[in-house]
């Protein structure tokens, strides 16, 4: 999970329930998603809170990427 990205602060952040939402799964399917290197994570410098570009969420609907493999 990275820490910081040049553009992070130009782009659209949500939360893992919010993307959730967005791709009607279970915010573990999306836990699942960024251990699988399908999308990126930052962490708040706090390390409490993980964030995604709201554009990668959106992306991911075209790649329609499966759950499981």
């Amino acid at each position: 999970m990275e820490q910081n990205e040049n553009n992070i602060n130009e782009q659209p952040l949500i939360t893992i329930n919010q993307a959730a939402i967005i791709l009607s799964v279970h915010p573990n399917t999306i836990r699942n998603y960024i251990e699988k290197g399908c999308l990126k994570a930052f962490s708040l410098p706090s390390g409490k809170k993980i964030l995604l570009c709201e554009t990668d969420v959106r992306n991911l609907i075209q790649e329609k990427v499966p759950v499981n493999g």
